[in-house]
């Protein structure tokens, strides 16, 4: 009854949706107060799939995890949040890495997580066993081709004057209109003008072209597809950070047990344990 009132405590004011389940006891396996977490977080909610067997206080860190350090690292590097982790594994009566001679795992005691997906809003699934060995360099473009005259007048073999008149085509200079050569009948008469030498004429304006009645509505930009290096970039950062959320953070970087999951958990440790 205590555990299970410790537990209602820690979760009153956030945003999970569980299960309360009876006490765990099967040998030296169990715990008091048991729930079956199916999402944590609102707006977004991170649905667990499928629902993860953990005790509270591993809720508690999750949820903070989640909020804290997922949350933002997924907006930052994909601009879309994360709506959906895959449970690898969470409570189970056995040793670490299901040795026959080790020691009692935390899952034992529905004290650990493991994840090894996530899902985006748009649907992109970032795995830890794809992401995490992958680091690029993004390819730097090729420089543009130079402009033949501006190196030629950056090395100086032609003069700035001329290369100026090389860049662009001058306009041609428009000669004042001096007279006008009109016809009446059979008769041609000149009238002479007197024009300023510094007016140039106007050109007329081209003609405005009808707007077509009915055109097709512009297609909504579609969202640009994450590169590899993104998703590197996202599982490391959130592994990083999540060592400083749970007693012990262990991924591929371990062993080749961790090479497709993160596992967490909150065994007490003077600092926390993290590879």
């Amino acid at each position: 009854m205590e555990a299970r009132a410790e537990c209602d405590k820690l979760l009153t004011e956030l945003a999970i949706e569980y299960e309360k389940l009876p006490p765990i006891r099967r040998g030296i396996c169990g715990t008091p107060a048991p729930i079956r977490v199916k999402s944590i977080g609102s707006n977004p909610k991170v649905t667990i799939s499928p629902p993860a067997i953990i005790n509270c206080k591993l809720a508690v860190g999750l949820n903070e995890w989640l909020k804290e350090k997922v949350q933002p690292e997924a907006m930052k590097i994909f601009g879309h949040p994360v709506v959906r982790l895959r449970n690898a594994a969470s409570y189970a009566c056995r040793n670490r890495n299901s040795n026959p001679n080790g020691v009692l795992s935390e899952h034992a005691r529905a004290n650990a997580l493991d994840i090894s997906e996530f899902t985006l809003e748009t649907g992109v699934l970032v795995t830890v066993l794809d992401s995490w060995p992958r680091v690029y360099v993004a390819a730097v473009p090729p420089l543009p081709e130079p402009n033949p005259v501006r190196l030629a007048e950056a090395t100086g073999s032609v003069s700035p004057a001329f290369a100026a008149s090389s860049a662009l085509p001058l306009k041609p200079r428009l000669s004042p209109v001096s007279h006008v050569r009109v016809l009446i009948g059979n008769t041609t008469e000149v009238t002479k003008i007197r024009v300023n030498p510094f007016v140039v004429a106007t050109p007329s304006p081209p003609p405005v072209l009808a707007t077509p009645a009915l055109l097709a509505p512009p297609e909504p930009p579609q969202p640009l597809k994450p590169r590899p290096e993104h998703k590197s970039a996202f599982v490391r950062t959130i592994y990083a950070e999540a060592c400083k959320n749970f007693g012990t953070t262990l991924g591929p970087s371990a062993d080749a047990a961790h090479r497709n999951h993160f596992h967490f958990d909150m065994k007490y440790r003077r600092s926390g344990y993290c590879r």
